[in-house]
């Protein structure tokens, strides 16, 4: 892979990158994606990709009638699971796993809408997504204008502008120039402007996407968090101007869903060097580490991960130190670890995050033989993972949850019998 066209970004630190990294690649792995795509139908990809649909069709039919019935459907035969979990919130520290207590509207019917939910305990049995019909979702998440995050007959709609020269400008942190940029004049107080800059706004598409999202409205909002909220005016004209405010003073206006504001993740990582562009997988090919007080580079080129910012004789010469006691500096101690039996523990125990105990188990096979098992070398995320898929297949079944296990109890002794026997 070339070397990333950008080293440093005001709208993702390279510790956000690198967890949203892990959470691509080990939430949707190769495995996950080659069962999606060869499922034959809707129902079959959803198992693939630990989606479960908490609906029935026939009782679809009763409450709503046929012709919803046959869209729903119709939505469901071209669902593509595996890209809805690419495209999800996730949180931006640790493995990068799923935001828990999203409702996400997938397809809008009407009197109901089909949304895509994450509550806690389906994450907890292995990051498991639920299908249903709701009312409502949440405003913020919506995709049922953005289908191609889900839907394999979608299409990504082109950016009207070149984006960069935007993003450069976003990059050096200059909020007003990248905004004149795009063709938006935008006003606000200084210090809220400056709250912007570390917000990924997709500036090229912006105006298009608002458009798309509420045909019709000529003043829209959307909520980048850090108490902000900005107001897009004039989109039924050729100006469009932003005024950044705070959230309390943009109450009542149409809401702009994260997915037509927001630049998509996984292009971002691949354009800071994060992922590689790959249509079915992504891998980290970069790592940003501290080493001596400073942001250094660890690199995956040919296979072998290098240290972009020490020479050859610097690495050789710390190994030599280090061989005599002295310290690892940091970039040497990721390439070491990497390299050793942690670093399949690591990769064991977010695969486990994720819920891809197969995935886990292959990882084990190929670096430490077949005779070693995922549950002998993370006996305890195996166990958590194992106990929470129970309580959640329970739950879904409409079972009572499992009883916690009663403290220590001593029995009397049998007749005969030398010692007591502890149980549980």
């Amino acid at each position: 892979m070339s070397a990333p066209s950008a080293e440093h970004s005001a709208t993702l630190s390279p510790e956000h990158a690198h967890a949203l990294a892990i959470g691509l690649r080990y939430g949707v792995p190769e495995s996950l994606v080659t069962a999606v795509r060869s499922a034959r139908d809707g129902r079959g990809a959803c198992r693939a990709a630990a989606v479960d649909v908490r609906f029935d069709l026939r009782t679809v039919r009763h409450a709503f009638g046929r012709e919803i019935r046959d869209h729903l459907c119709d939505d469901l035969h071209h669902l593509a699971p595996d890209a809805l979990r690419r495209h999800l919130p996730r949180q931006v520290h640790g493995a990068g796993c799923l935001r828990a207590g999203l409702v996400v509207a997938l397809a809008d019917y009407g009197p109901t809408t089909l949304v895509a939910l994450t509550p806690p305990e389906a994450l907890a049995a292995g990051e498991r997504i639920q299908l249903a019909l709701r009312p409502h979702a949440d405003p913020r998440y919506r995709l049922d204008r953005h289908r191609h995050h889900w839907d394999t007959r979608g299409a990504a709609p082109a950016a009207r502008h070149d984006p960069d020269d935007i993003t450069r400008l976003q990059d050096a942190g200059d909020v007003r120039a990248a905004w004149t940029a795009a063709g938006i004049a935008i006003d606000g107080p200084e210090a809220a402007l400056d709250r912007l800059a570390a917000v990924p706004v997709n500036l090229p598409a912006l105006r298009s996407e608002a458009r798309r999202c509420h045909p019709g409205a000529d003043t829209v909002v959307f909520l980048p968090g850090r108490r902000l909220a900005v107001v897009l005016s004039g989109l039924d004209g050729p100006t469009v101007t932003a005024i950044v405010l705070p959230t309390g003073r943009a109450a009542g206006l149409p809401v702009l869903p994260e997915a037509a504001w927001a630049r998509p993740v996984a292009d971002e990582l691949v354009r800071l060097g994060y992922l590689r562009r790959d249509a079915e997988t992504a891998v980290p090919t970069r790592l940003r580490v501290s080493c001596g007080g400073r942001a250094h580079s660890v690199r995956l080129e040919n296979g072998q991960w290098q240290a972009a910012d020490h020479t050859p004789e610097q690495i050789a010469r710390e190994r030599a130190l280090a061989r005599l006691g002295g310290p690892l500096g940091g970039c040497l101690r990721v390439i070491e670890e990497r390299a050793a039996d942690v670093e399949t523990a690591r990769d064991v125990d977010r695969y486990l995050q994720h819920g891809r105990v197969t995935d886990a188990q292959a990882v084990v096979t190929a670096r430490l033989g077949a005779a070693v098992t995922v549950e002998s070398l993370a006996p305890e995320p195996f166990a958590r993972l194992r106990e929470a898929t129970l309580r959640y297949r329970l739950h879904l079944a409409g079972l009572p949850p499992l009883v916690p296990a009663p403290p220590h109890t001593i029995r009397p002794p049998r007749k005969g019998a030398r010692h007591h026997q502890v149980i549980r």
